[in-house]
């Protein structure tokens, strides 16, 4: 058995993490070795995509794990009625820049609890065997 806190101890504790309530201020991503793991709480993972990953200079393997958002791409949640949960789920899509990281050598893998990706509106940014069904290689789920 594994947990959330497991994970965050195996990515080398919070030194090496993007914790929710402000404690993603504390990682320095200049500061990240070269092969090392990041553990990102789930509702952080935007941010961290976005704002912190593209200045990790050396490879990396990214955790995400702690909350109920989907990572790299939020998900379309239905209730039971089949509407849109857009009012619980925040939207985003970050997988184009998680497949940035992978082409240029730096992402290692995206490790996730809730995976969900989409593919890209412009299909130039995919290598043409992305599809709707397929798991991009550098994403596992938990």
């Amino acid at each position: 058995f594994i947990s959330g806190d497991g994970f965050r101890h195996r990515c080398g504790g919070t030194n090496q993490s993007c914790l929710a309530g402000g404690k993603c201020d504390a990682l320095s991503p200049e500061l990240i070795a070269d092969g090392s793991c990041v553990f990102v709480d789930a509702d952080m993972w935007y941010f961290f995509a976005v704002k912190l990953a593209p200045r990790i200079p050396g490879r990396y393997t990214v955790v995400v794990h702690n909350g109920d958002q989907s990572s790299p791409d939020g998900a379309n949640e239905k209730d039971e009625d089949g509407a849109t949960m857009r009012h619980v789920m925040r939207q985003h899509k970050s997988s184009h820049i998680m497949e940035q990281e992978w082409k240029r050598g730096r992402l290692i893998a995206h490790h996730t609890g809730n995976l969900w990706w989409r593919p890209a509106e412009d299909r130039s940014t995919y290598n043409a065997t992305y599809t709707r069904f397929t798991r991009p290689p550098f994403l596992h789920c938990l």
